[in-house]
């Protein structure tokens, strides 16, 4: 009686194994490719760390953004000690945003250099910019 239970539960493991491993082999056929970098930024100017980094995808002619700002606080409005990050398309101030993560939808095709810049709301850049390019097809 043990040996048919450890046959009956040996089947029903191979049996989760290929189900298993058939459903990812579908989940991948299907998935999508986007492109998604990782930029990281050191500024060297100062002996504290002030490292800060983003991510970026293209999907469908949006710029999805998501940016990990340490000891920086963002606001979508204007608060003492709190800031937002300036995004400029083209060297042309495109937002303000005042989320780490966000999106810009329906950009123009063609080649675009992108600067994000987290700035207190007196102005002053707080860190150094991040500057990229994308491709809109």
């Amino acid at each position: 009686m043990k040996r048919f239970g450890m046959f009956l539960f040996s089947v029903m493991f191979l049996v989760l194994a290929v189900f298993s491993m058939e459903k990812e082999s579908i989940a991948a056929d299907n998935a999508e490719k986007i492109e998604v970098r990782t930029i990281p930024v050191a500024d060297v100017q100062e002996s504290e760390n002030k490292d800060w980094t983003l991510q970026y995808k293209i999907k469908k002619g949006d710029l999805y953004v998501e940016c990990i700002v340490p000891d920086f606080s963002l606001s979508k409005d204007e608060k003492s000690g709190h800031g937002f990050l300036l995004v400029k398309m083209n060297g042309q101030k495109a937002a303000e945003m005042g989320q780490a993560a966000f999106m810009m939808k329906n950009l123009p095709s063609g080649t675009h250099v992108m600067e994000i810049t987290p700035t207190l709301y007196d102005g002053k850049a707080e860190k150094e910019s991040i500057t990229f390019e994308v491709e809109i097809s």
